[in-house]
């Protein structure tokens, strides 16, 4: 893909993960993902159980592959066994193993998960016995047992998934513990330690699969841990951990789950919080909004009607809950992740148009398509053609500059053919334009971080993180 002047376009996935079962309470987590499919959340929920079982790699186990590479021990990949990515063979390997042993020992769970992901595919009509449920089964197990690999396994395997095209990954970490009412394994302060290294080794040019793909992390933030802190005059609280995160460990953002329990603006007394907490809540947002502001820090937020902790989440974090927070702050750089989710056709009234709308007024609000359903060929044309009307129309325009590509992979590696999201989403930009496609596939990211800009704080402060670490490496891709 080149650009008219005839150099590499950049290709930023501004929205992926690569943390594992132990950075987050996976099994609550899994069973609310698919919340509006309750029997597939918690087939999927009772596979995690099956098949992984507390055995992805700690945080002891990655830590001492990434300190041997940063030490010099993996040589770029090359080095000490174990230190390179586990083939892809191999691991498909185990994915056919877990299915056969499954096939064996409880057949009617491959049978009950392979309906439950064909009627979420839409297309339960098209199985043929238990042969076809199998089959799509396999992309359920596959998919959970992801979370049972090493974080150092799953960066090689996003590059690769994204055919070694990636230039930056920002992958998101999440603090979801409060609002699941469960404990990860790995602590917040653990999961900043790993993934600066993980970071590091990428810049460095050791970590093995990893290609030209540099890894930039948000690190996430609860509001409702941030409250509870307050209560109890907590030394250092979650928003301190974000600011040293960023300050001191070379995280570039913020990620923020409102379908967890809390809103961005309008907090209200209910059986869980009084009024009182209510309005510390509005304070905790504003708070990091206005640190954030002030540093050149962007946010993002889960901003997909979806994956709510509870049922009376629904509605949560929605474009009309942050417009008063990105009033107040209008220099804040803020990313609805999801974009509002992808349809085949969307209402006037719906989440993409608003969202397309507030950008008109808000010149840092930006939107990602992580974890759209464009594998379904009518949702894909369908979403085109709502994307070539924003582009057309007068109060949604700004979405050519604003609208970002975005993967959230691995989660959505449970759909068919993940390998091909990157391919089908520039294909679609690309009947835009050769300028559209290369906007969305990367400039628009890096507008949003703030990295083609050296007067933005982030870009100073990764331009001093290279400096510092990788001087000779510093990326085209970043304004100096």
């Amino acid at each position: 893909m080149r650009t008219r002047e005839g150099s590499m376009s950049t290709v930023v996935d501004v929205h992926c993960h690569v943390f594992n079962a132990a950075d987050l309470p996976v099994k609550g987590f899994i069973h609310r993902l698919h919340l509006r499919n309750a029997a597939l959340g918690g087939l999927l929920s009772g596979l995690i159980d099956t098949l992984i079982q507390g055995a992805a790699p700690s945080f002891e186990a990655d830590l001492g592959r990434l300190n041997t590479l940063l030490g010099g021990g993996g040589g770029g990949g090359g080095g000490l066994e174990g230190l390179g990515p586990a083939p892809e063979e191999s691991f498909e390997h185990e994915v056919d193993v877990a299915v056969a042993e499954l096939r064996g020992t409880q057949p009617e769970l491959l049978t009950r998960i392979g309906t439950a992901l064909a009627e979420e595919d839409g297309a339960a009509g098209g199985l043929e016995g238990i042969g076809d449920a199998t089959r799509t089964a396999r992309r359920a197990v596959r998919w959970v047992k992801l979370f049972g690999r090493s974080r150092l396994d799953l960066v090689a395997e996003l590059v690769r998934v994204s055919g070694d095209r990636l230039d930056l990954a920002v992958p998101l970490l999440v603090d979801l513990d409060s609002g699941l009412a469960d404990r990860s394994r790995t602590t917040q302060q653990q999961q900043v330690e790993l993934f600066e290294k993980l970071s590091r080794a990428t810049m460095l040019g050791v970590l093995p699969g990893a290609g030209k793909a540099r890894l930039h992390p948000f690190i996430g933030f609860d509001p409702l841990r941030e409250l509870l802190a307050r209560r109890t005059h907590d030394v250092e609280t979650p928003l301190d951990l974000v600011k040293r995160a960023v300050l001191r460990y070379g995280f570039v953002g913020v990620k923020v789950y409102p379908p967890m329990g809390w809103r961005p603006s309008g907090n209200a007394a209910d059986g869980r919080h009084t009024a009182q907490d209510a309005a510390e809540l509005d304070r905790i947002v504003g708070d990091l909004a206005a640190w954030c502001e002030e540093q050149d820090v962007p946010i993002t937020a889960h901003a997909n009607n979806s994956n709510h902790a509870d049922p009376g989440f629904d509605g949560y974090g929605g474009p009309d809950d942050w417009l008063p927070v990105l009033a107040a702050h209008p220099r804040l750089r803020l990313n609805l992740g999801h974009f509002g989710g992808a349809q085949q056709t969307e209402p006037a009234d719906g989440w993409p148009w608003r969202m397309a709308q507030a950008m008109a007024a808000h010149h840092g609000l930006f939107a990602d398509v992580g974890n759209h359903r464009i594998h379904d060929p009518a949702i894909r044309a369908g979403y085109a053609e709502t994307l070539r009307s924003m582009r057309a129309g007068a109060a949604t325009r700004s979405v050519a500059e604003r609208v970002m590509y975005g993967s959230d992979w691995y989660m959505l590696a449970l759909y068919p053919d993940d390998d091909l999201f990157l391919e089908r989403y520039l294909t679609l930009f690309a009947g835009f334009g050769d300028e559209a496609r290369d906007a969305f596939a990367g400039r628009n990211a890096l507008r949003f971080l703030g990295f083609d800009d050296p007067r933005n704080r982030n870009a100073q402060r990764l331009s001093q993180r290279y400096e510092r670490y990788a001087p000779a490496n510093v990326p085209a891709w970043l304004a100096r």
